[in-house]
């Protein structure tokens, strides 16, 4: 029987969101979910794979979790945007958990609720913007469910993995979002340099780091050089969408491949910490997330809601 990899082990407590410590605080629930079950992205290969989008229900102790496991689009007549829109007519959610921005920006940000009006219609329009307005028209408090980037930079160094390479891996899957959106129109598209510029003051700020910390990439030319040593072609012509992908779900990973495991580890306990403290504190609870997530993070919930 194949034995999966948890990826708790290495997650020290000082870790685990403030959320968490408070769960832990109260009285535990019956359908308690465990963080700690989540499986890790080198698993991704192992694992059965469902056509997206789609939504799975857990209910127990007199909770709900509907999570709807999404197809990553900007197309209002997608079959993921009818998906999150019947989430919320049909589950009729107390609270909700959105995929793409962190915990820290608190309950409601207004930031996202401009944005998320702001791009209604447009290319760059996704469905964690369909939810928030959707949200916003129910009366619905909603939170995000990433950790902050000096979380992430935390645990990548205890994994071997500098500052420099985990902001070359977000640019890495950046792009595919930036060419959705129109940002940029081709991989050779010279924007890219200018939203590489523009990103690393800011992901600096947000990782508590100096500047300097990301001169390995903080330009284009710099970045392609970095490309090329950690995957060992260029990316002019060696890109792929898949870069930022497990690199369990490829029959060729490369070494992105590998730092795609350790980014996306440290996300998804967070994630489930966030998910599993709003199911403490409300009967209903909606999350809206890209399906590859729910795949690593099904065991927490099967385990926490066994019918």
């Amino acid at each position: 029987m194949l034995q999966l990899n948890r990826i708790s082990k290495n997650l020290p407590l000082a870790f685990l969101s403030a959320v968490m410590l408070e769960a832990c605080a109260s009285a535990p629930m019956r359908c308690e979910i465990a963080p700690e079950s989540v499986l890790s992205w080198a698993d991704y290969g192992t694992l059965e794979e469902r056509p997206l989008p789609y939504v799975e229900t857990y209910a127990g102790c007199g909770r709900t979790l509907v999570y709807v496991a999404a197809d990553h689009g900007n197309d209002p007549e997608s079959e993921t945007f009818k998906l999150v829109s019947a989430g919320f007519t049909g589950a009729q959610p107390e609270f909700v958990v959105l995929e793409g921005f962190p915990f820290e920006m608190g309950v409601n940000p207004e930031p996202l609720l401009d944005h998320a009006e702001s791009v209604r219609g447009m290319p760059g329009d996704a469905e964690p913007y369909l939810a928030v307005r959707l949200a916003k028209a129910a009366g619905v408090d909603f939170v995000g469910g990433e950790p902050t980037d000096a979380a992430v930079v935390a645990y990548a160094a205890r994994n071997g993995m500098s500052a420099a390479d985990v902001f070359g891996y977000y640019i890495v899957r950046l792009v595919p979002q930036w060419m959705r959106s129109e940002t940029l129109s081709a991989t050779d598209d010279d924007a890219l340099d200018t939203e590489i510029r523009s990103y690393a003051p800011q992901f600096a700020k947000d990782a508590g780091i100096e500047i300097d910390a990301l001169a390995e990439v903080g330009t284009l030319e710099t970045f392609k050089v970095w490309y090329q040593a950690r995957n060992g072609s260029a990316f002019e012509t060696g890109f792929r969408p898949e870069d930022a992908w497990p690199s369990g779900a490829l029959p060729d990973p490369r070494g992105m491949n590998r730092l795609a495991d350790v980014v996306s580890d440290a996300r998804e306990v967070h994630i489930v910490s966030v998910i599993a403290k709003a199911v403490e504190d409300h009967k209903t609870v909606l999350v809206v997330y890209g399906g590859s997530h729910h795949l690593v993070q099904a065991p927490a919930f099967e385990t926490a809601f066994p019918e």
